[in-house]
């Protein structure tokens, strides 16, 4: 039985992003992350956690995932150390804007995570890998 799918309501500073960002994309890249994290909040809870930007593909420092619907936990590499450290943030606004300078010897070459995002064009952002299943 096809049931109707559950919406839920986005953080407001996520809907202003999502509005602000419409539209003034860089990339094809960016516009399909923005396509696609908007529709996740809304429609596809993250029980355990959503992984979006894996480390391990390209020997990353830096990745992120999404879990419940519209919080992230961000892993945020220091210099000379194996691990990192982990931020929750409550909303895709807070994380996008997080500023690296914030972590003492953060190992991070651009401002926050959108500046970083950019820089990598969205290259590590796996859509397909749900840690949920």
């Amino acid at each position: 039985m096809i049931t109707k799918m559950e919406f839920m309501e986005l953080p407001q500073e996520d809907v202003e992003l999502f509005n602000k960002m419409r539209g003034n994309y860089v990339s094809e890249k960016e516009k399909r992350f923005f396509e696609e994290v908007e529709w996740r909040e809304q429609y596809n809870q993250a029980n355990v956690d959503d992984l979006l930007w894996d480390s391990n593909q390209k020997n990353l420092a830096v990745w992120f995932y999404r879990f419940e619907y519209s919080c992230y936990m961000l892993h945020v590499p220091i210099k000379g150390q194996p691990y990192g450290i982990e931020i929750e943030l409550s909303s895709l606004a807070d994380m996008l804007e997080y500023d690296f300078s914030k972590v003492e010897n953060a190992n991070v070459d651009a401002q926050n995570v959108l500046d970083y995002l950019r820089k990598t064009d969205y290259a590590n952002i796996d859509y397909d890998r749900c840690t949920d299943a």
